[in-house]
């Protein structure tokens, strides 16, 4: 189990409790939901905010029963006027096309100028990535290799997440009810050979899907160089399958059934053929 997250089953209903410092969410019927609340409310000092809107930054909206949307359309105007790109020419991607510039040396004119606030810029983005803006997850990775030594090329490449930003503030994941409740997870697992110009490494991209919404996804170097596409891709899908196998494991913690494999989605052919060879 994930820590901070708990459940119990009362009355043949489950109840789900997470916990981040002194931040509690109730998942369950209200019934389950007022015995949880009266059983904290005996030991500890706490204050019933009730349906949640409002959690580290991010904005909830809950129709019950039919559908979910999670955004950070407050925290993103936050960002924007915080480092003054609030009114920044709206742009409709977060990187620009081409290579990625080569990490600077340390003795270039303007490495790590004090008067750039680029580590506070790719803090706040990583944020948003962490929370509901997978669209942003490769251009974040990409910046942060220059958290060491940042130029202002550098730096108007992080403007430039701002600018899309400001044209996607009300982006976010939104999780609908499907007919079945059976519960169906779909993955996709992709490669970019040889990105890392510097060092040759290649990136790996994935996401992983409940009922077709969006519950994990990630931008990464990988860790081993490769010298061809299978190899790179191979890399990509082994590492999406961690993340599918941690899946299983707390759909077992939290007693959720589950009738359907897993589909691995993946386009490169050598690929699939080495992985179907298994």
């Amino acid at each position: 189990m994930d820590n901070g997250v708990y459940w119990r089953v009362v009355g043949g209903s489950p109840i789900f409790l997470t916990v981040y410092v002194d931040d509690v969410i109730i998942a369950a019927n209200a019934e389950n939901i007022k015995l949880v609340v009266g059983e904290l409310e005996g030991k500890f000092s706490i204050k019933d905010l009730g349906s949640v809107s409002l959690l580290l930054g991010m904005e909830i909206k809950y129709i019950p029963g039919q559908a979910m949307w999670i955004s950070q359309r407050g925290q993103i105007e936050k960002i924007l006027t915080r480092f003054q790109m609030e009114k920044c020419r709206v742009v409709a991607t977060p990187q620009a096309l081409g290579p990625l510039p080569l990490p600077a040396t340390s003795d270039e004119e303007d490495v790590n100028d004090p008067n750039v606030p680029y580590r506070a810029i790719v803090g706040c983005l990583q944020y948003l990535v962490q929370c509901t803006r997978p669209d942003l997850a490769n251009a974040v990775r990409a910046l942060g290799k220059y958290l060491n030594k940042y130029t202002h090329e550098n730096y108007t490449m992080a403007k430039r997440v701002m600018r899309y930003l400001r044209g996607t503030s009300d982006f976010g994941l939104v999780w609908e009810k499907e007919e079945s409740p059976d519960l169906h997870f779909v993955a996709y697992a992709d490669a970019d050979l040889g990105n890392e110009k510097d060092d040759r490494h290649s990136i790996t991209g994935y996401v992983l899907q409940l009922n077709g919404c969006t519950y994990a996804y990630k931008s990464r170097k990988q860790r081993i160089v490769t010298d061809d596409t299978c190899c790179a891709e191979f890399v990509a899908a082994s590492e999406c399958s961690t993340m599918i196998v941690w899946t299983h494991n707390l759909c077992k913690e939290l007693n959720l059934a589950r009738y359907h494999p897993t589909v691995l989605y993946q386009d490169n052919q050598a690929t699939i053929t080495v992985l179907t060879e298994i």
